[in-house]
């Protein structure tokens, strides 16, 4: 990096030259172990004596590589965060997402209140045969559902599960088997060989549940 000498016949001229001894700080903080060329012999004309002396002087105001001051760091912080915003509301916006998971249900009042016995789900709104719960869970009425596909409903299939994570899942087992003793297993709780504990049972309408310890 070369520093540039400037020759000041104007208050502006003066400006420049205060504003380039000044900035000099810098260098050192964010350049660690870089070099400076200063080349004294070009346009070293008025005020070449006083450039060069305030350049040295910020050169080693500080110690090498601490960063940018405070103050400058946490404005280019916020440029940053403003950058990084712009560019993920950007990729929300066209990115496909997925929004929900949606299961059969018998009773939807029956079935609301065992997801929120057990996993703390709530209500977040009704559409009169749709009930959608925290997380994203989605609970449709079977009449409906069956009406709608035209097939029938198979419980029990055993082509997927919902997958919740709990650290205290010893907790949970207890939890399970006092409010739920008539709830169907398909493994009581048990310890993978590598380490995770899990149980799997089957909810209210035979849609399978997983509950592991995190991985």
């Amino acid at each position: 990096m070369k520093i540039g000498v400037i020759q000041a016949t104007s208050q502006r001229d003066k400006n420049k030259l205060l504003y380039r001894c000044t900035a000099m700080d810098l260098f050192g903080r964010i350049n660690d172990g870089n070099a400076v060329s200063l080349p004294l012999g070009l346009n070293f004309g008025w005020a070449g004596e006083i450039n060069l002396q305030c350049t040295i002087e910020k050169l080693f105001a500080d110690a090498f590589g601490i960063g940018y001051p405070p103050e400058d760091a946490e404005r280019k912080r916020e440029v940053l965060k403003r950058c990084l915003k712009s560019v993920i509301e950007g990729w929300e916006r066209c990115a496909m997402k997925l929004k929900n998971i949606l299961i059969v249900v018998k009773d939807i009042e029956k079935s609301r209140q065992f997801y929120h016995d057990l996993f703390g789900l709530d209500q977040v709104l009704d559409n009169d045969g749709n009930l959608i719960l925290t997380e994203g869970l989605v609970l449709q009425d079977e009449k409906i559902w069956k009406k709608f596909l035209g097939r029938e409903i198979l419980p029990e299939n055993n082509a997927c599960e919902l997958y919740f994570e709990e650290r205290e899942i010893e907790a949970f087992a207890e939890k399970l088997e006092k409010l739920y003793p008539s709830i169907r297993y398909v493994n009581r709780l048990m310890t993978h060989s590598w380490g995770q504990k899990v149980i799997r049972f089957y909810d209210l309408d035979g849609n399978l549940i997983e509950v592991g310890t995190p991985r």
